[in-house]
């Protein structure tokens, strides 16, 4: 019998069968090994908890062709190196009831054998008794040679290729500056952890870290601290089982990102959301929205009330009371942040948090706005040069508070005497939209004034303008180091003494990518120290001593610090990077110039760049520029349609 044309005979699936030893060797070694930094975690984990006291790190591309961990520890025999190679092959532990008070950062066996098992791996080991030790190559996890090797007591695992047997794998990896960066952030949060052990990171031969020794934690902190020299805010607190340190940085220098936050569980590197959101807590109105504190956070919990086994790469832990743990957290940063120290600082905290590099900073603001009120302007500062009484004087006369002038005031609103806020803006968006005009002007602008609130009031052509004073500003000096830029005239100025630039481990890294980008700025940067820049040069453009230069940086290469995470330097364009630091440079630039002093200079350098280079209102949505609503600084009426609307009907 003929079955049915729409019957679908169902696809022969495969029998159920035990996987091939490589298939579980790989999918093993991709829950444990994602990235060169991962890498770096298992071989120095190794070697601390080897009793290692001296670690040195060596990458080349990143990690991508060269990984080399060498340590001091304790070594191996041949036989014991050997059987390390095998999975689930461990000396630190060995019943059930191990992994519930583990004092070791490994258990399980797996990190090295995951890493043989996508790499061509060199263990080199002799243990401190044994005259001669051993040398074993792995390739892709099958043994290729072992033999007798004159070394020094302790450790050395070279690691090439990595994921040289899973392209697939290894294309999802960043550039090599990434990568690097990822590592460096990585040693420096270990060698919080671990202040009794000194640390070494050389990248294609520089030494980019070298972390000596020290004598306890806050030591340590104040060394890998941005700013040197600072001591660390310090806070303690205990609950039952649970003791927690914290060593945080001022609060004026919180960042955009958790991650400048380190969180160590008994010595060990975590990420845990809800000790972040205490140390949040605990932080306060200190800390304005967005903003994360950096720094140092120490955990220390009875081993048997804390679970280690819970993520394959160990970043996760599980407490049997995470209440007491957060109470714990909160209590400590609380008291570190509400030291008599930070008073002073927390007042920039909240200036930096609300002020991100090339935005508009917030100016103070009187009561609520009500567009039926009359308007509050005040000249002064500045006179035309034809009279002392020019229109600028002349810009609040007349104005009573009469019902005549209300009610013109409410024809120009609408019917409604009070108007309901629409989309944030009180109405004025709908107004607004009928008497913005299509271009910006492009004649001489002439000057009326400035309101209390630093807004220009001037003429330009048939138009009546109001323009931010700072984006003012900005506008003028971005187009000057846009034109020179252009004309190949960048002109760099030497900075005498050069300034230091001291950042992160990630911030560093996500700088140093963009160093020969910086250099076509007229910005020549010159490694200084373990994470530190010189500035050696800026364009002439730029009128900003080395500290307002150092501060622009220090924001600028946290931010790439954070994106590297995402993309890579080299995802971005030479005219983006410029874009992005002449934008910042700009800003910080026109921050300096609000004062009594410039104002008189603004509307000619405004008239002379031209009104193409500021952001003219236009009705909502704004355009986007790197994922932000481009928001306007500069509002244009003609007056012809200003006249129409204030005049009163006969």
């Amino acid at each position: 019998m003929i079955a049915p044309a729409d019957t679908q005979v169902p696809p022969e699936r495969p029998p159920i069968a035990v996987l091939d030893p490589a298939v579980v060797e790989q999918i093993a070694a991709g829950e444990v090994i994602d990235r060169p930094a991962s890498v770096v975690k298992e071989l120095v984990e190794n070697a601390i908890d080897a009793g290692a006291t001296r670690i040195t790190v060596e990458l080349e591309q990143g990690g991508l062709r060269l990984i080399r961990v060498v340590d001091d520890g304790c070594g191996m025999t041949a036989d014991q190196a050997r059987l390390s190679l095998q999975r689930h092959a461990t000396s630190k532990l060995c019943r059930v009831a191990d992994l519930e008070q583990l004092a070791t950062l490994g258990f399980r066996g797996e990190g090295l054998p995951s890493v043989a098992a996508v790499s061509r791996l060199t263990l080199t080991t002799r243990s401190a008794p044994a005259l001669v030790g051993v040398a074993i190559e792995v390739e892709a996890g099958r043994l290729v040679k072992q033999e007798p090797a004159g070394c020094a007591a302790g450790t050395a695992v070279a690691v090439g290729e990595l994921f040289f047997n899973t392209p697939a794998r290894r294309k999802f990896l960043r550039s090599s500056a990434t990568e690097a960066g990822h590592v460096q952030e990585l040693i420096a949060w270990l060698a919080c952890a671990f202040p009794e052990v000194g640390f070494t990171l050389l990248h294609e031969g520089r030494r980019v870290l070298e972390l000596p020794a020290v004598a306890g934690r806050s030591q340590r902190a104040q060394t890998l601290a941005a700013a040197r020299g600072q001591a660390p805010l310090v806070g303690r607190a205990t609950r039952p089982g649970v003791v927690v340190e914290a060593l945080l940085q001022p609060l004026a220098q919180a960042r955009s990102s958790g991650r400048a936050l380190v969180l160590l569980v008994n010595r060990r590197v975590v990420r845990d959301r809800a000790l972040l959101h205490g140390a949040l807590a605990g932080c306060g109105a200190q800390l304005p929205h967005g903003r994360f504190p950096a720094g140092v956070i120490y955990v220390e919990v009875d081993t048997q009330r804390v679970d280690v086994n819970v993520h394959p790469q160990k970043r996760e832990v599980r407490f049997a009371e995470p209440q007491q743990v957060r109470a714990a957290v909160v209590a400590a940063v609380a008291q570190a942040v509400g030291a008599q120290a930070v008073g002073a600082q927390a007042v920039g905290a909240q200036a930096v948090g609300a002020q991100a590099v090339g935005e508009l900073a917030p100016r103070p603001s009187g009561a609520a706005l009500d567009p039926t009120a009359p308007p509050a302007v005040r000249v002064y500062g500045l006179r035309s040069s034809a009279s002392a009484t020019g229109a600028g004087a002349s810009a609040t006369s007349g104005w009573d508070g009469s019902s005549r002038a209300a009610e013109a005031q409410r024809r120009f609103w609408g019917a409604s005497a009070s108007p309901q806020p629409e989309t944030g803006d009180f109405g004025l968006g709908a107004a607004l939209a009928r008497v913005v005009p299509a271009a910006p002007p492009a004649e001489p602008c002439r000057a009326i004034g400035f309101s209390a609130e630093g807004l220009l009031v001037a003429g330009w052509g048939r138009r009546l303008v109001l323009i931010d004073e700072q984006a003012g500003w900005a506008a003028v000096v971005l187009a000057a180091l846009r034109s020179a830029l252009a004309a190949g005239q960048v002109a760099p100025l030497a900075l005498s003494p050069p300034p230091v630039l001291a950042l992160d481990a990630r911030a560093a890294a996500a700088l140093a990518a963009r160093r020969d980008g910086l250099q076509r700025l007229g910005f020549e940067l010159e490694p200084f120290d373990h994470a530190a820049w010189l500035l050696r040069t800026r364009p002439a453009a730029a009128e900003l001593d080395g500290t307002a230069l150092t501060e622009v940086f220090a924001v600028l290469a946290r931010r790439w610090g954070d994106r590297a995470a995402v993309a890579s330097a080299g995802d971005a364009s030479s005219a983006e990077l410029a874009d992005e630091v002449l934008l910042a440079v700009a800003w910080a630039v026109a921050r300096t110039r609000c004062d009594a002093r410039w104002r008189p200079q603004l509307p000619a350098a405004l008239g002379r760049c031209g009104a193409e280079a500021l952001q003219w209102w236009a009705p909502p949505p704004w355009p986007a520029a790197r994922g932000r609503a481009v928001r306007p600084t500069a509002l244009a009426i003609e007056l012809d349609s200003l006249r129409a609307l204030l005049r009163a009907e006969a």
